[in-house]
């Protein structure tokens, strides 16, 4: 809510699995669900199954990507529609001064095939500061992008957050 006007009113929660089949090699799998009122997304779910690579992981820096099939099911303003999907991901992290900074950065790009090609590309980009074993602090950046928003929305958004972490 800024300044009596509501911005930001959504729900977005993601799973990734890996199952490694070989040393770089593993199975893919994530889960999406999605929400946006003020965009008139009543719900988004997204499915998918694929296959993906470890291209660098040491103790300093890792670096994974995954490709999936999968299905997209989206209720906008009560219209519920099923379409098939798939789905890019990448995953990167990079230490510095004895791990107690990372530089991070998620990203997933969901093309649905439907009449109109949609796209959906999130991220999520930024540094994370090891206070302590039980305490850290972040600052992130969110990007989501939609082709093909409801009508009378931006294609973009933006989220700037600062965090404290906590770890029992």
């Amino acid at each position: 809510d800024d300044a009596g006007s509501l911005t930001t009113d959504q729900l977005d929660i993601d799973y990734n699995f890996r199952r490694y089949i070989s040393e770089r090699w593993y199975g893919a799998a994530s889960a999406e669900y999605y929400q946006d009122a003020l965009k008139d997304i009543d719900s988004r779910i997204a499915l998918g199954a694929g296959l993906g690579i470890q291209i660098v992981d040491n103790s300093l820096e890792n670096f994974a990507s995954d490709l999936s099939l999968g299905a997209v099911q989206e209720d906008f303003s009560g219209d519920t529609r099923i379409k098939p999907a798939l789905r890019w991901g990448l995953d990167y992290k990079r230490y510095f001064f004895a791990k107690t900074v990372e530089l991070f950065h998620r990203q997933s790009i969901l093309q649905i095939f439907n009449e109109e090609y949609s796209q959906v590309f999130s991220a999520s980009s930024g540094v994370r500061y090891v206070f302590s074993e039980h305490v850290d602090t972040n600052f992130r950046i969110d990007l989501a992008y939609e082709s093909d928003p409801p009508p009378g929305n931006d294609k973009t958004d933006a989220t700037y957050s600062l965090g404290v972490g906590l770890k029992f």
